[in-house]
């Protein structure tokens, strides 16, 4: 999985990233804190993407500075680890 697109909102960031779950992941039958991908079988890892939170008044990337972690799913087999930014890391914003 991709991060999701920025400059959205919080609730269709999130429904993003549920949905892409929902439709390619499985909890694994043994242990049920483990997701496996529905292709492979294989164990789905997860990076951090530090998401910025910013003012939908003002119409841009601006805002109260708050920025909130969220795990983002991939199978290392069949996706492959999401794609940096510029800087190295992953991050996106939302518009609330």
């Amino acid at each position: 999985m991709n991060i999701p697109e920025s400059k959205r909102t919080k609730k269709e960031f999130i429904d993003d990233i549920a949905n892409h779950v929902a439709g390619n992941y499985h909890l694994d039958t043994e242990d049920e804190k483990m997701w496996r991908c529905n292709e492979c079988n294989t164990v789905v890892l997860s990076v951090t993407c530090y998401v910025s939170i910013h003012c939908v008044v003002r119409n841009n990337c601006s805002g109260w500075g708050e920025v909130k972690p969220i795990e983002i799913p991939y199978c290392p087999k069949c996706e492959g680890e999401p794609k940096k930014d510029e800087h190295g890391g992953y991050r996106a914003c939302w518009h609330e």
